[in-house]
Formats: C-alpha cells, sequence, structure tokens
C-alpha cells in the first residue's frame, strides 16, 4: 500500500515510482474522493505521466464514493449519535458541499451533478430514520447558493432545537471542514448560544474505509476477469 497526495509529499507520482521499484505487475489507484471532478482528473493525470504501461504494469483507477450505500448509514448513524437527546422532529441536519465555479461545470460536470446526488440520498436515508423532511438541508462552501447561514436561520425559524453540520464532500479533517464551513455557519444570524455540532468530515470512520475497500475489491476484480485465460480461474498476483 502506498499513499500518494495531489499537493503534498509524498506526491502521485512517487508512490507509482515506489510501488513499480518493489516489482509491482498491477497498480490499483484507490481515489479517496466523493465525485468525479478536476482532483480525479489531475491525479489521473500524474499517474499517467510516469506511464506504468511502459513496463508492462496495468493500472486501475477505482470510482469515487458518492453512491456507496454505506456512507449514506455513517452519516445516519453519526447524527444519531451526535444529536444526544435532541428528538429527531427537533434536530436540523445540514450538509455542506465544497462547490466549483459554474464555468467549470462546462468542463467537469458530473462534480456538482454528484455532490448533488450525493446529499440526496444522504437526506433520504436520514428522513427513513425518522428526521423531519423540513429540516433537512444542503448548503454549498464556494461558487454555489444557498450558503450554509440563511439555510440554518430559516431551520432555527421552523423550530429546530440543534444543529449538526456536515462537510459531507470533504474526504479528510483540514481547512474546510474544520475552518472554512464552521465559519460559514457559524456567520448565521442565531442566539450565540444556540447548539451547533460540527460532524466533520468523511474521516476514517469504518463505513468509509469499507466503500473505499469495496471500490478496491470490484477494481480487483474487474482486473482478474480481464487477465485470465477463459479455461482457467483467475490467478493471484501482487
Amino acid at each position: 500500500f502506498y499513499m500518494g497526495f495531489l499537493d503534498d509529499n509524498p506526491r502521485v507520482p512517487a508512490a507509482v515510482i515506489r510501488a513499480l521499484n518493489d516489482g509491482a505487475s498491477r497498480i490499483i489507484v484507490a481515489e479517496v474522493f466523493v465525485t468525479e471532478s478536476s482532483h480525479t482528473e489531475e491525479g489521473e493525470h500524474q499517474v499517467h505521466e510516469i506511464n506504468p504501461e511502459q513496463f508492462g504494469v496495468e493500472v486501475t483507477f477505482t470510482a469515487p464514493i458518492w453512491d456507496s450505500a454505506p456512507v449514506y448509514q455513517m452519516v445516519v448513524d453519526r447524527a444519531n449519535e451526535y444529536r444526544d437527546d435532541t428528538p429527531k422532529a427537533k434536530t436540523g441536519i445540514l450538509l455542506v458541499a465544497h462547490g466549483q465555479p459554474d464555468e467549470w461545470d462546462t468542463i467537469w460536470p458530473l462534480q456538482t451533478e454528484q455532490e448533488a446526488l450525493f446529499g440526496d440520498r444522504i437526506l433520504a436515508e436520514l428522513e427513513v430514520d425518522g428526521y423531519a423532511p423540513r429540516n433537512l438541508a444542503k448548503a454549498w462552501m464556494s461558487f454555489k447558493k444557498p450558503k450554509p447561514a440563511p439555510v440554518f436561520e430559516q431551520m432555527v425559524s421552523d423550530g429546530i432545537e440543534k444543529l449538526l453540520f456536515m462537510s459531507y464532500t470533504i474526504s479528510a479533517p483540514g481547512m474546510h471542514a474544520q475552518y472554512d464551513i464552521p465559519s460559514l455557519v457559524y456567520a448565521a444570524d442565531v442566539a450565540a448560544d444556540f447548539p451547533i455540532v460540527n460532524m466533520g468530515a468523511l474521516g476514517n470512520d469504518p463505513k468509509f474505509i469499507a466503500a473505499l475497500k469495496s471500490r478496491i475489491d470490484a477494481a480487483m476484480t474487474e482486473v482478474h476477469i480481464a487477465s485470465a485465460p477463459l479455461d482457467s480461474a483467475p490467478e493471484h498476483r501482487e
């Protein structure tokens, strides 16, 4: 297993080179992103720059996890934990997506579409679990509307007694989940002592890890099926 970052060390190309030097005959790139976006494209570009195929090494990219049922359930479980004794009918849940400029939607249209669908499916699961639909909402951190503050203010007007918010399209705790999005939420014109809980980013929750593992397992199956002779069972390789 190798870790690679787009904008930090170890970089993606360095991770690929390490795998090649260690004798890998296949490389599966697990994309720890929620959507297909400029980030996934950049990661794939960095892998292709090394061109492992020139050394006879197969490369497979996993899919983002926006359509993963375990992650939907993860958010439901986290909400049930963080609301404590506040009734579901009085709990507001705000999912905040990253967002991208409108002009980028013509280049990477799936990011905005998948962020929206991801949020809709999570909210649907929360509704099934007993949360009031009027108290469930989405907002955007950047470029898109609505922003978190007015949505939060409307929820308070509708009678919620506690707000849970989550940076649901952010994979790891960092500046967006720990500062940017909370700052937008706390900008709301509500009572200073109103209960607000930051449910964070996806992080290392076991259900998120399970979603990533399922993507890797699927990629392994595809590789084995594609490479196995028709008259033999799939062969295990490094």
